[in-house]
This record gives structure tokens, C-alpha cells and sequence, in this order.
């Protein structure tokens, strides 16, 4: 099915009706919203609330799992203070529900939900001071933190293998390189796409995707009674963040006793702590594979097969751009943040493709693109302090999203000529933010990004 064959158009009498028999509310005002490839509409009542009536397409609405999880994903960061909307019950008490409608391409399955309406501008619309960039840049390792925390018994279903925005899949773009055909700047992509083979792939298992806390979560639920805290804490580089992720969790007494065996390399048991000391071999990063490799040897299977299928490791939102980010007046001449949208392209991922995606679409609509990144780093690494393969990697998975952006937007409004306009809001500009990284080079563009990344203090 094609995606414009699975794109709902709902009319506006339609929604009216769907709201009333779902919700049991009356619309008094509804208009379109922007969507890429779902239908968005703001919907306000005459019991005097606002909402967002999403209605998902129906190729992804037979996803039921990935929507649910996607659900809960922004009531538990909601709930953890991030301004993430929230479903709507229906009146049979479900958070989404799904519809048979003919969309004028046969009668299809839609999934509904009703989310809240989250008042704000979008960063797009804004002119971006380095200050909300730091701040986009800590609120995406923050979303990213404490997803770490989040339990559920289907969370691994987010390991979307082959899934086409994730950065994991920069060599599928081959199957859709030829939309750029007679373009001079399908040569640029193409060699980006070799380098991110030869540059970047060699490094993933250096890029980090499970945190200490994660690990430590999961072998408590499995029984394990094995961690290796040294290698952890010198393999997330900074104990500042150690230490605050773990307070969140376990409460000062433990964090207490990581601080005080921090700096020893060998410090066996740790006494009545049901946590022993684990060193991966040549006190390499403990890395996802480590883990599995030491668990297998003591035939853990259980915990093997909980730590593949029920931890994913890093959670990336995956789309954290600049119509996604709402903010509001915070003072005279400041913003901050006010909303977090679209959970759709959630996924499994290492922490650094979110800090080069979201450091990607920040450029889109600024006046000096390239002098983005090194904010949106400080505030990243005000977190989520970046390791040697993450920094030496990031100009090129930036050059990766722009790539992804350009390409599949090109295949997009093949599918959807009429949503072109929106379709295609990133790739027009992006196209010369891409030549122009390309241009500066790999050198001078990590010098403008990480001097001013060193430079940055909060106002």
C-alpha cells in the first residue's frame, strides 16, 4: 500500500462524529494541523477543552503494539514532569480505538486517539538564541535519561529493525537513491552514505546505548547479582551523571557507596551489596555484546533473553525538530520549552543519533546554521557528557540525517504530491545546509561545534 493510500483525510463532520461517539464530547471549533503522514486536528469543545484528534494511518495502525507503547511513553515522561501530551480516555475507558473508514481508497482501518493540546510556538517559528538551543540539547538527553526508567512488558518491540529514519539504516537509502537521479547533489549524498559505512559503522560498538542504571534495573529484575559499577561508571563517562541517574532510583545510600569505590579498578565484593564486581576483558567498554557475551558463558539464558528482548538499550525519540518542539514566552525576551510532539519514529537507538538529529533540524531555519551545534552539545553534554567515537562520529550523522531527510521527502511527495508543501519544509532549506557542511569539512565544522560547546555557560 501506498503511503498515499494510508494517509486518512477525514472530513470535518467526520471527526465531529468521532469525538462525540468516542469521547462523549462536542466540538465546537476543529481545524487541520500539519502532519506528515497521519491526520492531525485540533478539536476545542463546548465543555471548554482543547485537544488533538490524531488519526494514524493505516499501514501504522496495524501496529497496535508500537502505538500503544508510543502512548505510554508520553503518559510515563508526562508524569515525570516533560511536556509530553497525554491520550484521552474513550468512553469505554481505552486510550485509542480502532476506526473503519473509506478514505475514499476502500474501507480501512484507522487507530484514534484523542491527545492533549499542548499551547506553545514551534522552535520553527522562533529566531533561536544559543540559550534555547542549550536548552534543546538538554532536554533531548534528559527525554533520553529517563527513558531509561521506563518499564513495560512490550518495550521491545522499539527495536525496529530496518526501520528508516532510524540512523541504524542510512545504507537503506540505496533503495530510494534514484528519486534524486540528474540532481547534483545525489553525489554529495552518496559519498556521505560510503563514509558513514567506512567512518561511522566500524565505531557503533563504541557509541553508547545502555546506561549504568538501565543494566543495573535490568539485573535486578532477573536476579542477577553481577554488574560491573567500575567499568559502568568510567564507560559513562561522567560520574555526574552516574551518580544523578542512580539518586532518582535507589536514594543516596547507594549512590554513597558507588562514589566511595569509584576509584578503585579492583575492589571485588562490595560487602553485604548484592552488587559484585564485573571487569569486561581488557577493561573494554561493557557494551550491550559484553554483557551478552559474559551471560551466555554462565548459561543465563533467562537474563540473556530478557536483556535482548526487554531492555532496548537507548530509547531515541527520533524526530526531535523544530515543529515538534513548542515553547512559550519566559520573560521578556526568553523561551522555554513547553511541549514535546510526535512519538511516532520511537525507537531503539544510541544516545548520539538523538543529540545529531536534533543538532540537524535546530539548523534548518536558523540565520548561522552552522554555529548550532556547539550549544545544542553543551546542553547535551550538561547531561550526557559525549565519549571519544560519539565526538568524532557526530559531523557525520548529521550529514546522515540530512541525507535521510532529503531522500525521503523526495520519495514522500512522490507518494503524496498534494502534501508537498510540508513534505518538503525541511529538505528545501536542508539541501544547502548539507552542501555547506560538506563544503567546510569534517575538521573545520567539529572546531566551530566543540570550541563553542567548551565556551557556553548558561546566562
Amino acid at each position: 500500500m501506498s503511503t498515499k493510500d494510508s494517509k486518512p483525510n477525514l472530513s470535518h463532520s467526520q471527526a465531529i462524529e468521532i469525538v462525540k461517539r468516542l469521547y462523549g464530547l462536542t466540538v465546537s471549533v476543529i481545524r487541520p494541523l500539519p502532519s506528515y503522514d497521519d491526520q492531525n486536528l485540533y478539536v476545542a469543545t463546548s465543555e471548554g477543552a482543547e485537544y488533538v484528534l490524531k488519526v494514524m494511518n493505516s499501514a501504522d495502525s496495524q501496529n497496535i503494539t508500537v502505538i500503544e507503547l508510543q502512548t505510554h511513553t508520553m503518559n510515563f515522561l508526562h508524569q515525570r514532569g516533560l511536556p509530553a501530551q497525554t491520550a484521552l480516555p474513550n468512553l469505554t475507558g481505552q486510550l485509542m480505538s480502532l476506526e473503519e473508514f473509506d478514505c475514499g481508497f476502500g474501507t480501512q482501518k484507522y487507530l484514534v486517539r484523542l491527545l492533549t493540546y499542548l499551547p506553545g510556538t514551534t522552535v520553527a517559528k522562533i529566531t533561536c538564541s544559543p540559550q534555547i538551543l542549550y536548552d534543546v540539547g538538554k532536554m533531548a538527553a534528559t527525554l533520553d535519561t529517563v527513558l531509561l526508567q521506563m518499564d513495560h512488558p512490550n518495550i521491545g518491540v522499539l527495536q525496529r529493525k530496518d526501520f528508516i529514519w532510524n540512523l541504524s539504516s542510512v545504507p537503506l537509502l540505496s533503495q530510494y537513491i534514484h528519486v534524486m537521479d540528474g540532481d547534483p547533489v545525489q553525489k554529495v549524498v552518496k559519498a556521505v552514505m560510503e563514509q558513514y559505512q567506512t567512518q561511522v559503522v566500524p565505531k557503533l560498538p563504541l557509541f553508547r546505548k545502555w546506561a549504568p542504571f538501565a543494566l543495573i534495573t535490568a539485573s535486578i529484575r532477573c536476579g542477577m547479582e553481577v554488574i560491573s559499577l567500575w567499568q559502568l561508571l568510567r564507560w559513562c563517562g561522567s560520574p555526574g551523571f552516574f551518580d544523578s541517574g542512580l539518586h532518582s532510583l535507589w536514594g543516596s545510600g547507594l549512590v554513597s557507596l558507588l562514589a566511595s569505590q569509584a576509584h578503585h579498578e579492583d575492589f571485588g565484593s562490595l560487602g553485604n551489596s548484592p552488587f559484585l564486581l564485573l571487569l569486561s576483558p581488557g577493561k573494554t567498554p561493557l557494551t550491550s555484546s559484553v554483557v551478552q557475551e559474559w551471560l551466555n558463558k554462565r548459561n543465563t539464558t533467562t537474563v540473556a533473553k530478557f536483556l535482548d528482548t526487554s531492555v532496548c538499550g537507548g530509547v531515541n525519540h527520533g524526530d526531535f525538530n523544530d515543529h515538534n518542539l513548542l515553547v512559550k514566552p519566559d520573560g521578556p525576551s526568553k523561551y522555554e520549552i513547553s511541549g514535546i510532539l510526535d512519538f511516532g519514529d520511537m525507537s531503539c537507538g544510541y544516545f548520539i543519533f538523538e543529540l545529531a538529529i536534533s543538532i540537524m533540524y535546530m539548523m534548518i531555519e536558523n540565520p548561522n546554521p552552522v554555529d548550532v551545534g556547539g550549544p545544542v552539545i553543551a546542553g547535551w553534554e550538561s547531561v550526557f557528557p559525549l565519549n571519544e567515537a560519539e565526538r568524532d562520529s557526530l559531523y557525520l550523522l548529521v550529514l546522515c540525517r540530512f541525507c535521510q531527510s532529503l531522500v525521503l521527502a523526495r520519495h514522500a511527495v512522490i507518494q503524496q504530491p498534494e502534501n508537498e508543501e510540508y513534505l518538503m519544509i525541511t529538505a528545501r532549506t536542508g539541501v544547502r545546509h548539507l552542501c555547506r557542511l560538506w563544503e567546510l569539512g569534517k575538521e573545520e565544522v567539529e572546531r566551530i561545534w566543540f570550541k563553542s560547546a567548551a565556551q557556553f555557560s548558561q546566562p
